[in-house]
């Protein structure tokens, strides 16, 4: 989970956003939700520790939701900033 800087990766950090983002969207709707578009600021490298997130849904139109999130380290500083678009689905098709 640390890459070759010695920080927390950054596609781990976005797995953290995307996950709180879609939780926070699925708790609004009884349909699964997928993520359609996703932007990160990294403000503040993560050296150690555990990350916490907090989601929220910006706005809820008919299929689609936007929501935020921001990453704090174990100290409280805010380390990223996430914008998230996400999609209502009935079931994913192969």
């Amino acid at each position: 989970m640390i890459n070759s800087l010695g920080v927390v990766h950054g596609g781990v950090l976005t797995t953290i956003a995307d996950m709180a983002m879609g939780y926070a969207c699925s708790s609004l709707c009884t349909l699964k939700v997928v993520t359609v578009e996703l932007k990160l600021s990294f403000m503040k490298p993560v050296f150690s520790g555990k990350p916490t997130a907090e989601g929220k849904v910006l706005k809820k139109r008919e299929h689609l939701l936007f929501a935020s999130c921001a990453i704090f380290d174990e100290d409280g500083h805010q380390v990223v900033t996430a914008l998230g678009t996400y999609m209502m689905v009935q079931e994913l098709k192969k």
